[in-house]
């Protein structure tokens, strides 16, 4: 696909690429711990299910569930907690694989920082964000902004730079958190067209349209103009 027609559908294909992936992980998710999930709670936990077996042959198999499901309800809540916390890591590192394979589709030069640092982006590059800072950019991603949203806000606000962007993919943002990441900490918000359509008076909220047929190209012709349109893909 040509870089052009990628700018051009950035938007449509952020999107589609996100919603695809995150269906698969749910179904994948969905058919690996149908079966392994109760499976492995029973087999770790023989003696609560000793006596959901001994309730049984005394009262029945409905107090047997009752008393097997309440002794197992820690352990339930915990499976969950790590399974809705390994679908958050996985869906926030996928955006941010679909996000650099558009950002190199659409030939932007682009450099990915360390997993620690709150800036998951550079453009050009992060030596030429050193020389300068003025005219590169610096993106975070979040796939969504449901939690600590404010954090990484607070921590990119240090970079005082003109060019940071917060990119979510979240399909819901409210006007709270609009005003706290683009009125409070002054920082781009970058999200899905029809997001932006809802928050059509804020001028640091950009679509990913504009955003990657606008601002990224007029930004790409300044590091031109300054020699700092290095690749480091």
């Amino acid at each position: 696909m040509p870089s052009e027609e990628v700018r051009s559908s950035f938007n449509e294909l952020l999107t589609l690429l996100s919603k695809t992936t995150l269906a698969l992980y749910e179904k994948y998710e969905e058919q690996t711990n149908i079966q392994a999930l109760p499976k492995r709670l029973l087999d770790s936990n023989p003696l609560k299910l000793a006596e959901a077996e001994n309730v049984n042959s005394m009262q029945g198999f409905r107090e047997a569930a009752l008393t097997l499901l309440e002794s197992l309800y820690l352990d339930l809540r915990k499976e969950f907690l790590s399974i809705s916390q390994g679908r958050k890591s996985r869906g926030g590192k996928s955006f941010e694989e679909q996000f650099a394979l558009l950002l190199k589709l659409a030939d932007f030069p682009f450099q990915q920082q360390q997993a620690h640092l709150r800036t998951d982006f550079v453009l050009p590059s992060s030596s030429a964000f050193e020389r300068n800072r003025t005219s590169c950019v610096v993106a975070s991603l979040k796939r969504t902004l449901r939690e600590r949203w404010q954090e990484v806000a607070g921590e990119l606000k240090q970079l005082q730079a003109p060019n940071v962007f917060l990119v979510t993919g979240d399909p819901k943002v409210s006007a709270g958190q609009v005003h706290g990441i683009c009125d409070v900490h002054r920082i781009h918000l970058v999200v899905r067209d029809s997001v932006k359509d809802k928050h059509p008076g804020n001028p640091l909220v950009l679509g990913f349209t504009e955003f990657a047929n606008v601002r990224l190209p007029m930004l790409q012709q300044q590091w031109a103009t300054a020699g700092l349109g290095e690749r480091l893909l």
